[in-house]
Parts: C-alpha cells; sequence; structure tokens
C-alpha cells in the first residue's frame, strides 16, 4: 500500500479546525481537541501545562482523523463516478 502524505494545514481544515491568525496551530488543535474528544485525555505538569508529547499525540490524530476523512470521500466520489 503506497501511503497519501496529508499536510498539516490541509488536515486541520478536513476536521474543521479554524487557527485564528496570530496564534499557535498546536494549542488550538489541543484545545479543539480537548473540547469535542471526550476520549482524549492529557497529562499535565505540575506547572498546569500539557506535557510536551501530548501536542504530538494530538496532531497525529488529527492527521489519522484527516486520512479516514479523506478516503471516505474518495471511496464516495468514485461509487458515484461508477454509478454503484
Amino acid at each position: 500500500m503506497e501511503p497519501k502524505y496529508i499536510s498539516a494545514t490541509s488536515a486541520r481544515k478536513s476536521c474543521g479546525i479554524k487557527v485564528p491568525r496570530g496564534t499557535k496551530a498546536k494549542q488550538v488543535v489541543m484545545q479543539f481537541l480537548l473540547d469535542n474528544e471526550p476520549e482524549f485525555v492529557i497529562l499535565y505538569t505540575k506547572h498546569g501545562n500539557p506535557k510536551p508529547h501530548e501536542f504530538d499525540r494530538a496532531d497525529s490524530l488529527v492527521i489519522a482523523r484527516a486520512g479516514a476523512i479523506n478516503e471516505s470521500r474518495e471511496a464516495k466520489n468514485s461509487s458515484e463516478r461508477t454509478g454503484a
């Protein structure tokens, strides 16, 4: 199977995450997932900040979800083209 690469910005767009100008994308993604995904739980440092690896987990979840969304769109489009 050949991998299909997705950029971070297009993955966020596919998931419906809008990053306002001047804000850090990682913070916006983390807050979006905390607000919308009840099973996404993160660990915090003793100062109350998310641990650094938690941002990587959030990014990987967005990329995976965007890949699933894109694959389902492609499958839907190909089935419409073939008339199935």
